[in-house]
């Protein structure tokens, strides 16, 4: 499999593990549902399996790409681990908000989807418009993840359900859009 096929199947893969969270956090999570174990077990365990396997895909198709970026992925990386601390102190300080794995999550989902991006842009299977496109829809998708993520735990129990959600189905979007406006 070439490094782009490899990065587009590896965000549908992802975009699979989305819809399989949605699922676990649907059962997992939900106030006026009370499941046995096993199925949340087995769909956490499946999503990540997912995660992983999608991360692999993406991540080989990134460093196995011919063509270099203008600007390094380690750019990106380095910026989104700076943004990670950023965010983890404001959060945690500024609005009281009790750290979990998710913010990690969304910022790795963003250093991710912009190293894709670039990679894909290096390699010509994104025009410069079509990648600012989909850096556009990347940015405000994760915007809108943190700011349900800053409500999560100021909510009622049941709006809180509701808006632990929307950050996946916005990711899993944000996804696709990217991988239709690749070649």
């Amino acid at each position: 499999m070439d490094s782009q096929t490899s990065m587009i199947v590896g965000n549908y893969v992802l975009i699979g593990c989305c819809a399989v969270y949605l699922v676990w956090w649907s059962i997992a999570f939900n106030p006026r549902f009370s499941p046995s174990l096993a199925p949340k077990v087995i769909l956490f365990l499946a999503t990540l399996v997912l995660g992983i396997v999608s991360i692999v895909m993406i991540v080989g198709g990134i460093t196995g790409a011919h063509a270099a970026p203008a600007l390094p992925n380690f750019v990106i990386c380095v910026a989104g681990i700076a943004v990670y601390i950023v965010l983890l102190i404001l959060s945690a300080k500024l609005f009281h908000r009790q750290v979990t794995t998710e913010l990690i999550l969304i910022v790795g989902w963003v250093v991710l989807q912009l190293c894709l991006v670039n990679t894909l842009l290096a390699s010509g299977a994104l025009p410069m418009t079509k990648a600012l496109i989909a850096c556009a829809v990347i940015v405000v998708m994760a915007i809108v993840g943190m700011v349900c993520y800053l409500w999560y735990y100021r909510l009622d129990e049941v709006p809180a359900f509701f808006i632990g959600m929307v950050p996946l189905v916005l990711f899993a979007i944000s996804m696709l859009t990217t991988n239709l406006l690749a070649r």
